[in-house]
C-alpha cells in the first residue's frame, strides 16, 4: 500500500462501508457474493504481497451514521 500511504512501512488506514439487508450485504451498491453465512456477517482477509492485514476496528451500527 506504498502508493496509498505514501512511504514504505507508513500505516494506511482505509474505511471501508457495506450495508446489510435481509437478502445480503452490499458494497457501494452491488451484492457481495458469500457475504452472509448462516444469517451472519462473513469477513475474510487475504494475506497480501507484502504484508499481512491488520485491522484495528470493525464498527458495527443500526441505521445510517
Amino acid at each position: 500500500m506504498i502508493a496509498k500511504s505514501g512511504a514504505k512501512y507508513a500505516a494506511h488506514e482505509e474505511y471501508i462501508e457495506v450495508e446489510v439487508k435481509a437478502d445480503g450485504v452490499y458494497y457501494q451498491g452491488s451484492r457481495i457474493n458469500q457475504g452472509m453465512e448462516n444469517n451472519k456477517l462473513k469477513l475474510t482477509f487475504a494475506k497480501g504481497k507484502a504484508d499481512n492485514p491488520i485491522v484495528q476496528a470493525i464498527v458495527i451500527y443500526h441505521d445510517s451514521v
